[in-house]
């Protein structure tokens, strides 16, 4: 009975606490989209330890989107890390075994495909020219 008691409580310090700050929404506006970071194209590694991604935000200078690489570990706890400098990577695909990550990048002004290790050393461009937009794939 005191543990429904106490729950009761804190239920209700809860929505007091809460109620004013409800008052204080509103809609969001065009501006508030330079704000937001979208994550995209989770690519989970063959081992399953860790996550690749692509990290947008939003250049309200030059007014467009720039996309970077990021890993994460699988298991949470560990902040994610920066693989790529560009603004402009997209489309992580890994490795059979692992050990590297294929991705898109606009270096040059063109989409090429870059490969890379997974921890973010050792990039090489693969492509040159007018290359597809399509994301890699690794094949046998």
């Amino acid at each position: 009975m005191l543990r429904r008691a106490s729950t009761a409580v804190l239920a209700c310090v809860i929505c007091l606490t809460v109620a004013p700050h409800a008052q204080t929404r509103r809609f969001i506006t065009e501006k508030d989209l330079f704000k937001f970071t979208w994550i995209a194209d989770p690519q989970i590694s063959p081992d399953g330890a860790t996550v690749a991604f692509v990290q947008v935000t939003v250049n309200e200078k030059e007014n467009r989107y720039e996309s970077s690489l990021y890993t994460v570990a699988s298991k949470g706890g560990e902040a994610p890390r920066r693989l790529t400098t560009g603004t402009r990577d997209t489309g992580p695909r890994w490795s059979p075994d692992g050990r590297r990550i294929a991705f898109v990048s606009d270096r040059d002004g063109n989409d090429q495909i870059f490969v890379m290790r997974a921890d973010g050393t050792h990039v090489v461009r693969l492509t040159s020219g007018q290359a597809e937009k399509d994301t890699p794939a690794w094949r046998p």
